[in-house]
């Protein structure tokens, strides 16, 4: 039966807190189909996208992201769905070869083998494209890979010098020289018969005293000028200290996690961690041909999670998936950079004859922004755990080279001196 509807159409959809409604205006669609028998729709249980819950009549329905779209749409649009499971638990559909037969897994298996009409919440790849239609987007997920975060934290001894930076330590420099220059040049002049006792001596106390050391004994000098300019320096000097010694507390007590890859390419030729993935995940289509090999399967995602607890494994799996099984679990994190983006779509049977009437609500529920209501209840963010209110302690490890080399100097001294007084006292 043909009709033609220009007439409001009134949308309810429940949030959790508020009730929000849609209201969609003199919107024409043609050629409505009489739908008189029930839809095949296969199902998988993989919240957040699609699950299934009981109603209060004790029936079946789908629950997630897409469960709802559906609900949406039965209640509404007076479609009725038959659920069909989907005999390999939590697989979207997989293209499998065994010698020289090929079949599908999954929901997309459903689809080519005729026992159902719609899978829902499907990605879209190139394979899955040979044997099923798609409707337009109904939002997008990106795969990354899921790593236990290292024990060791990432640092350097050179964050000694992180809390000024080149140009700072250079005018500190130049200022001190001229400072030690200066009081030399007061205390005991300078001529060219004394120009090499005067450098030998400036090199001296360069090397051993610090000019704050050299103010010990102020006055030392009779120009008023020079006094003034040592109050000065000594005033500077303890400000620059201070901000040193703040800044550089800041460093040591601030943890960054050490991080083992970035992306795939880069874990799989630069570092000895095994990449795992979901047995059906459709990543496996993005992934180059060279590194399919190392790939290991796992039966679901619990046991890619598990896997990655306990070896040095990269799971790839979405932001989403991981969210829902791991929760606030701070000993993962994702690499940087994402393996594949992909499309989220309802997947029809080649032979579907209503595919441009669900085509044509999809487009609605997309610009009457449903599908971002929907997206924003169901989807979750991921979100690193915030360690920026963790207060970490300095520990021995961080100060051992440079209290070291202290200790070592010292030595060096004392052997040195004792290794003098020998020698005038044996030898000269």
């Amino acid at each position: 039966m043909k009709m033609y509807l220009a007439m409001p159409l009134f949308l309810f959809f429940t949030c959790e807190y508020t009730t929000t409604y849609f209201f969609i205006t003199s919107f024409g669609i043609k050629d409505i189909p009489n739908i008189d028998k029930p839809i095949r729709v296969s199902y998988i249980v993989l919240l957040p996208e699609l699950g299934v819950k009981i109603n209060i009549d004790g029936k079946q329905a789908l629950d997630g992201f897409c469960g709802h779209l559906f609900d949406i749409l039965a209640k509404n649009f007076n479609i009725s769905f038959d659920l069909v499971e989907t005999a390999e638990a939590r697989q979207f559909g997989a293209l499998i070869k065994n010698g020289t037969q090929e079949y599908w897994t999954g929901m997309i298996g459903n689809l080519v083998r005729d026992k159902a009409d719609i899978a829902p919440c499907v990605s879209v790849t190139r394979h899955r494209r040979d044997v099923a239609e798609y409707s337009s987007k109904l939002h997008s997920v990106k795969h990354k890979i899921l790593f236990r975060k290292l024990d060791l934290d990432e640092w350097d001894y050179g964050f000694f010098f992180k809390p000024y930076s080149h140009g700072v330590w250079m005018c500190i420099i130049a200022i001190s020289l001229l400072v030690i220059f200066m009081k030399l040049l007061s205390t005991n002049g300078f001529s060219g018969r004394h120009s090499i006792t005067f450098i030998n001596r400036f090199i001296y106390e360069f090397l051993l005293c610090w000019p704050i050391v050299l103010f010990g004994a102020v006055p030392f000098s009779k120009f008023t000028s020079v006094k003034i300019s040592a109050f000065v320096y000594l005033l500077y000097a303890s400000i620059v200290n201070s901000t040193y010694s703040s800044l550089l507390t800041a460093f040591l007590i601030t943890i960054k996690m050490k991080v083992p890859f970035h992306s795939f390419d880069e874990m799989v030729t630069q570092t000895d961690y095994s990449p795992l993935v979901m047995r059906g995940s459709s990543v496996v289509e993005f992934i180059p041909l060279k590194f399919k090999d190392h790939l290991e399967i796992v039966g679901n995602i619990e046991e890619g999670i598990d896997s990655v607890f306990l070896q040095k494994k990269g799971f790839l799996t979405s932001e989403i998936l991981a969210n829902k099984f791991i929760d606030k679990n701070c000993s993962f994190m994702f690499a940087d950079q994402f393996v594949s983006d992909e499309t989220i779509s309802l997947a029809y049977m080649k032979e579907f004859m209503y595919r441009d009437y669900f085509n044509t609500l999809i487009l609605l529920f997309r610009e009457s922004g449903l599908l971002s209501l929907l997206e924003a209840k169901f989807i979750p963010i991921w979100e690193d755990c915030d360690t920026s209110s963790k207060f970490y302690p300095v520990t021995f490890g961080q100060i051992v080279v440079p209290y070291g080399l202290f200790v070592f100097g010292v030595l060096v001294a004392i052997v040195a001196g004792l290794l003098e007084k020998l020698a005038a006292k044996y030898f000269l």
